[in-house]
């Protein structure tokens, strides 16, 4: 736990509500932690109300993304943000830095003069009218109003800040029905799988984290420990394929499987990389019904570390990924924070097993 937790009267009994998470972002933001200040983020997103994200969420997690370079998101965040505060300017100009660094309006120096920058502007603006890029142009447009607006102000710079705006407006309010429908789909395509979910597994105890594209197949993972074994049964060089992890997955844990469940299971081949850091082999492909993440697979598939965090008895407890770790009588773990450590001796029985599976969903 660091200090800043300490500091904002952190317990692990606590509710982690969308207010607190917020201030965990910003003052992470504040200090320039920025990756935790994404974590923070990303936490409240999952336990915001159900009126949604608010206009300072929006705008820490712009400029958070703008300090991570992670102009694509930044632009993401803005676009939420100037519909839910217009009149900032601050956001346009935001907006401006991200789109300039992305490459999506030419410019040498984002920092230029307002006028340079307005010329670069005008210049993109006919270049996406001429191509019929409503994205471009709708996002140049936003930017020199922003950048209008932010300038001397005046009656004839106002209504002509406001008419660029109602213009862009008109653009992305197209753009977005197109993405609302996007959205619908992938909803619909998740709520498919939940669905699926709950009449095999009849109780929500395992985790979707994957939905192949012709809606087959999904892939599970256990939403807390099963139990607490080795890696590894010996203090021995080992990889995933001779481990005896392994070997209890695919047979003692798999026999316990309902039979309505043991019947949708797909065995797949895994691939199990090498540690490119520390050089360790992580074996050949292997064919398994049952598996663990690995260290690339558990960072895609969880966003933050708080997500990786499970528990057994109710506590946090570390948990086995089957990746090599520094050594080759070691295998990384997700320890008790959510952090991936590289370092687990492969016969320590104190760390928890989260098993992962593919299965079928139609009948």
């Amino acid at each position: 736990m660091n200090d800043l937790y300490k500091e904002l009267h952190w317990d692990a009994g606590r509710q982690e509500t969308y207010e607190w998470l917020c201030a965990v972002a910003a003052r992470y933001f504040d200090t320039g932690k920025y990756d935790f200040a994404e974590d923070a983020l990303g936490d409240a997103l999952e336990a915001v109300p159900a009126e949604g994200a608010d206009l300072e969420w929006c705008k820490l997690a712009a400029r958070t993304c703008l300090a991570l370079g992670k102009y694509d998101s930044a632009l993401t965040y803005l676009n939420q943000a100037i519909v839910l505060g217009p009149d900032d300017p601050r956001l346009h100009w935001f907006k401006f830095q991200a789109a300039s660094q992305l490459g999506k309006i030419a410019t040498d120096d984002p920092r230029g003069s307002p006028d340079e920058l307005m010329n670069v502007l005008q210049t993109t603006i006919s270049k996406a009218e001429y191509a019929g890029d409503d994205s471009t142009l709708a996002l140049a447009l936003n930017c020199l109003a922003g950048l209008i607006f932010a300038g001397p102000r005046g009656a004839q710079a106002d209504e002509q800040a406001c008419q660029l705006a109602v213009r862009a407006l008109a653009i992305d309010s197209t753009l977005e029905k197109a993405g609302q429908v996007l959205a619908t789909l992938e909803r619909e395509r998740h709520s498919k799988a939940a669905e699926a979910m709950i009449n095999v597994w009849g109780e929500p105890e395992w985790v979707l984290l994957e939905l192949d594209q012709d809606h087959r197949r999904a892939l599970f993972i256990r939403e807390d420990i099963v139990t607490q074994k080795p890696y590894h049964e010996q203090h021995v060089d080992v990889t995933w394929e001779d481990c005896s992890l392994r070997r209890w997955l695919n047979s003692e844990f798999f026999d316990s499987l309902p039979a309505q469940v043991k019947s949708r299971v797909v065995e797949v081949t895994i691939q199990n990389p090498d540690n490119e850091q520390y050089l360790t082999k992580g074996g050949n492909p292997t064919k398994d019904l049952v598996f663990l993440l690995s260290s690339d697979e558990v960072h895609r598939y969880f966003s933050s570390r708080y997500t990786r965090q499970a528990g057994l008895d109710d506590y946090w407890k570390p948990w086995w990924l089957r990746s090599p770790g520094i050594f080759q009588d070691q295998a990384a773990f997700v320890n008790y924070h959510g952090e991936v450590n590289d370092d687990g001796k492969v016969n320590d029985d104190g760390v928890g097993v989260r098993p992962a599976l593919w299965l079928r969903l139609d009948a």
